[in-house]
């Protein structure tokens, strides 16, 4: 017979749910917190933390996750290692005043992807914040000026990260469409084409 669960009637669910590959759990958030399926049961508190998820990814044996908080305008990065039995994180990391649109993992980092509080009057004003955290460290990859494409549309296969945006190149020209980001070995610089 098939199970179902509710999430509370004022639960928006943002973030794009996750099937961890450690342990073929589904993880999924809404609001503030992370419940889980094990293909048996249901948790809806599997974690709770103290801002809205906007971004999830598996990232090794973690679930990497971003929350942006309205108040403050901050946005962090936590790595959990989904023991459900414990009420904490791995790791908390600040990523700075950004609103966060996706996190992927790429060849054993993260690549976080914000935009510096948007410009609504003149969206390709706003700033693209491209991070790399990789062996406990953050660090700006790029910071471009115009807009991404959509909440949570960025997206990976094999070994190119595909991002729709906007930039500004100058001389009030702007180009339109889904760019590459790449890596031809570990170590060696990014490519964005």
């Amino acid at each position: 017979t098939d199970s179902w669960q509710t999430l509370p009637a004022n639960s928006a669910v943002i973030a794009n749910p996750v099937i961890h590959s450690k342990d073929d759990i589904l993880y999924f958030a809404y609001a503030n917190q992370i419940a889980s399926w094990d293909n048996s049961s249901f948790n809806i508190n599997a974690l709770i933390l103290p801002d809205t998820i906007y971004a999830m990814t598996e990232y090794g044996n973690y679930l990497a996750i971003i929350t942006f908080n309205n108040q403050s305008g901050h946005s962090q990065l936590y790595l959990w290692d989904r023991n459900t039995s414990l009420t904490t994180v791995t790791e908390n990391i600040d990523l700075g005043v950004l609103l966060p649109n996706s996190i992927q993992e790429y060849k054993d980092t993260l690549l976080v992807f914000s935009e510096d509080f948007p410009n609504f009057s003149n969206p390709i004003r706003s700033k693209i914040i491209i991070q790399q955290y990789f062996n406990n460290s953050l660090r700006t990859l790029y910071n471009l000026e115009g807009s991404l494409g959509g909440f949570s549309s960025i997206y990976k296969y094999l070994d190119i990260v595909y991002i729709p945006m906007g930039l500004n190149v100058g001389d009030d020209r702007n180009w339109y469409g889904v760019f590459e980001l790449s890596q031809n070995q570990i170590n060696s610089p990014y490519v964005l084409s």
